[in-house]
């Protein structure tokens, strides 16, 4: 294991699949007993907006480098995005916009026009757009 706080902020934040700090086999927030598990994460998506709304900068810093890989869920990230580059931690905002980048050279023809739409929506403008800046 890498680093144990990661592993464990990490696996509450995944409903199934492997740990990406560890590969142990998560499910619903736990190490399972299986000895091996599903190759793509399935992210429990209010654990991870928890997580951003920590108090501890760390927790909030560590949800964010999981956001960076998440451009085949724009759709659930974007909210999350935009959470994360409005912290009051600018290092926190730092992160988010290199998430943001990160994702958005990732991004399918069908995502980027989904982004367009989402360009002028409250709480998601600027995240869309950093997003968009990436692709």
């Amino acid at each position: 294991m890498r680093d144990e706080t990661a592993c464990i902020v990490t696996h509450r934040q995944i409903l199934e699949g492997l740990c990406p700090m560890c590969d142990r086999v998560i499910e619903n927030g736990q190490v399972s007993d299986k000895s091996n598990g599903p190759s793509e994460i399935r992210w429990n998506w209010v654990a991870l907006e928890e997580c951003l709304r920590d108090r501890d900068s760390p927790i909030r810093s560590h949800t964010v480098w999981h956001l960076s890989s998440m451009a085949k869920s724009i759709d659930k990230a974007l909210p999350l995005l935009a959470l994360a580059l409005s912290d009051s931690d600018p290092e926190i905002g730092s992160r988010a916009e290199d998430a943001c980048g990160r994702i958005g050279r990732d991004l399918s023809d069908e995502q980027v026009v989904w982004l367009e739409t989402q360009r002028d929506k409250q709480g998601r403008a600027w995240a869309a757009r950093a997003v968009l800046l990436g692709k």
